[in-house]
């Protein structure tokens, strides 16, 4: 079964950390309602103040309105989906994809899912404060042109219209063929992103949005046919800033 959180975003996507630098989190409301606690780990210096208690509320919340969980389940925080596990004392773990290598490798963290999260929702309101992320799940397609991940600058675009997976394309910003002349084909936004980590932080931007990206702090983004424009002091606006 496949349950869906969405919420606060990220500051850096995390890599994986040792378990001997891992702080432990366990959920204290849900027993009350007849359920087992959560417990998640996540490495100190990863996640940004507030995004653990964030998880724990908000899985608490879901508990309370009646969602029940269990063993095997799958639970998509964000983009990322998180593997429910047991746990000791009967309570349950939550597992995440050591964002690594294909195909999904579960460890015990969710601190880079927390990090992906905000990372993700931060890019989205750095060009609309009000806005709210159109997160891509790592396990959805995309389509990617055949030049797409060796490319120098790659040109995202999200198009509802194509009624499929994630709506993302990826192509060769440079190409000298039109998109009709290209050849896609189907890949899952986690094996992308894995090749191509830039791409990352505007995966949550809304339809009719475009970016051309060739490294985490160069890019342009599109919005229709018009530039958009960090908004000064935001997370986007501080990634071009910096030299």
């Amino acid at each position: 079964m496949l349950r869906m959180i969405v919420g606060f975003a990220a500051a850096i996507l995390a890599a994986a950390v040792s378990s001997a630098t891992l702080e432990e989190h366990v959920t204290s409301k849900c027993g009350k309602y007849g359920e087992p606690e959560f417990v998640f780990s996540v490495g100190p210096a990863s996640v940004v103040t507030g995004d653990a208690s964030w998880l724990i509320t908000s899985l608490e919340a879901m508990v309370a309105s009646g969602e029940r969980f269990k063993p095997g389940e799958i639970l998509l925080i964000g983009p990322v989906p998180l593997k429910v596990e047991a746990a000791s004392n009967g309570r349950l773990r939550l597992l995440e994809p050591d964002m690594k290598a294909m195909p999904f490798n579960y460890v015990d963290s969710v601190g880079a899912t927390l990090n992906m999260v905000r990372r993700q929702k931060d890019a989205v309101q750095s060009l609309d404060a009000n806005a709210s992320p159109d997160f891509a799940p790592l396990h959805l397609p995309l389509l990617v042109s055949s030049d797409a991940l060796q490319a120098r600058v790659i040109l995202m675009r999200r198009d509802s219209s194509l009624q499929m997976g994630t709506n993302w394309v990826l192509m060769d910003a440079e190409s000298k063929l039109s998109a009709d002349e290209l050849t896609f084909r189907p890949m899952s936004v986690y094996e992308a992103m894995l090749q191509r980590p830039e791409i990352h932080d505007f995966l949550a931007l809304p339809d009719g949005y475009s970016v051309a990206v060739s490294g985490q702090r160069d890019f342009v983004i599109l919005k229709g046919d018009q530039t958009a424009t960090p908004v000064k002091g935001s997370y986007l606006f501080g990634l071009q800033a910096t030299p």
